[in-house]
C-alpha cells in the first residue's frame, strides 16, 4: 500500500455471531476512513457515546507531526484488526467444532439406541422361538404318549 501497489487492502474472515452461526464479513483496513469509524458495528477506532454513537474528535493538540503520529500508531492499528480478525476467525471455528461434535454425538447415540433395539429384537425372537419348539416338543411328546 505505501509503495502504491494497490490501492486498498482489505481482510475477509469469519465473524462469530453466535454458537450457531457465522458470518463472513469484509473489513477494509487501508485506507483509513473516518466513515468507517461511523459503522454501528465497527468496533476499531471508535468512541461511543451513551447512545452508541462513534464520536470523532479532530481538535486535538498535537506536540508531534500528524504524519508522524499516524506511522507511529498505523502499524499497531494494523495489528489490532488482523489479531480481532484472527480472534473472530477463532470462535467461529471453535464453535463450527462444537457443533458438528454435538451433532455427531448425538446421531451416534441415536445410532446406538436403534442398534440396541435391533439386537434385543432379535435376541427376543430367538428366545421365542426356541420356546415355541421347546413346547411344540412338549406337546409332541404328549401326544404320542411318551412324556413322563
Amino acid at each position: 500500500y505505501i509503495s502504491d501497489e494497490s490501492d486498498q487492502i482489505e481482510i475477509i474472515f469469519t465473524r462469530f455471531k453466535n454458537l450457531l452461526t457465522s458470518e463472513t464479513n469484509i473489513r477494509t483496513m487501508l485506507p483509513l476512513n473516518s466513515d468507517k469509524l461511523k459503522e454501528e458495528n465497527d468496533e476499531l477506532l471508535m468512541l461511543t457515546s451513551s447512545k452508541n454513537v462513534a464520536k470523532i474528535y479532530d481538535d486535538f493538540i498535537r506536540e508531534q507531526p500528524t504524519d508522524y503520529l499516524l506511522m507511529s500508531v498505523l502499524p499497531l492499528y494494523i495489528n489490532d484488526m488482523i489479531l480481532c480478525a484472527l480472534r473472530e476467525s477463532f470462535c467461529s471455528e471453535m464453535s463450527s467444532r462444537m457443533l458438528a461434535m454435538s451433532t455427531a454425538k448425538d446421531n451416534a447415540n441415536d445410532l446406538i439406541h436403534s442398534l440396541t433395539l435391533e439386537k434385543n429384537r432379535s435376541r427376543q425372537s430367538a428366545i421365542n422361538r426356541e420356546l415355541n419348539e421347546i413346547s411344540a416338543s412338549v406337546n409332541a411328546l404328549k401326544d404320542s404318549g411318551s412324556f413322563l
